[in-house]
């Protein structure tokens, strides 16, 4: 060991060694940093399904978008899945409320190949685990029964802005699978006269009563949206459009589908 001319070598040993440990340390920190980096550079996904007597004829075009759900989902994201009813701000529940394991960090200094291998085996059993989960759990919701008649999807979203107040991942999407044909106390989509008029009405009521959801930045996509007739087709889609946009949510030009828009896009 080289010592600097008139140094203390046991000084310049531990100067040594106090610096060592300090880059270990940072080493350390930083790789925790990117982990939460990470987990906020993620993904909430919320899922509300129609459970109304309308959307029974669409059930295998749902199963289609849980499908596209599960292929955008990585590791880390989570999803929360419910039900749009009769009486959603009543009885929502979250049916489903998951994440997948963060992803595993590259192969550290302390890591030898074979352990690291078994970590990252490990790691990949555990995400297909929890993504099989998903699956059936998302799949018994679309299965089970339900008597709901009518379509409350004001409430769920008010309950959606809710949820996501607090959620610190960067990236939040909201899957609707719905005819999106309000049916509730407060309007019924098939008799109103859904023009300029009621919208402008129905967005200042919502506002002037603070039940407005607050969705700013969340990518909206909705699955199954009314088809028939054209015309009305066309003014719910218009209603939606302008109601979002006053959430602060996103609708793409191609998020609102009566097919299955490409979710995650």
């Amino acid at each position: 060991m080289n010592v600097p001319s008139g140094d203390n070598p046991w000084a310049y040993r531990l100067r040594r060694i106090v610096v060592v440990m300090a880059s270990f340390a940072a080493m350390i920190g930083s790789g925790g940093c990117r982990q939460d980096q990470s987990a906020k550079r993620g993904k909430a996904v919320v899922v509300l399904v129609d459970r109304s007597a309308s959307s029974r004829a669409d059930r295998d075009l749902y199963r289609r978008g849980i499908e596209r759900i599960l292929d955008i989902l990585n590791p880390g994201d989570r999803i929360v899945a419910g039900w749009i009813t009769g009486a959603s701000a009543a009885d929502f529940r979250e049916y489903l409320d998951e994440e997948l394991p963060p992803a595993l960090p590259p192969m550290g200094v302390l890591d030898t190949a074979s352990k690291y291998k078994a970590r990252k085996q490990s790691s990949e059993r555990k995400t297909e685990e929890q993504r099989t989960k998903i699956r059936l759990g998302l799949e018994r919701l679309l299965d089970r029964p339900s008597a709901a008649t009518r379509t409350e999807i004001f409430a769920s979203l008010r309950i959606v802005g809710q949820l996501l107040a607090s959620e610190q991942r960067h990236t939040k999407l909201l899957v609707l699978m719905c005819d999106m044909v309000e049916d509730s106390a407060i309007a019924n989509f098939e008799t109103a006269r859904l023009d300029d008029g009621f919208i402008d009405n129905e967005i200042a009521r919502q506002k002037e009563q603070r039940i407005l959801p607050s969705l700013g930045g969340v990518r909206v996509y909705v699955v199954g949206a009314r088809g028939e007739p054209l015309h009305r087709a066309a003014l719910t889609e218009q209603f939606w459009r302008r109601y979002f946009a006053e959430t602060g949510a996103q609708l793409a030009p191609g998020a609102y589908s009566r097919a299955l828009p490409n979710i995650g896009e």
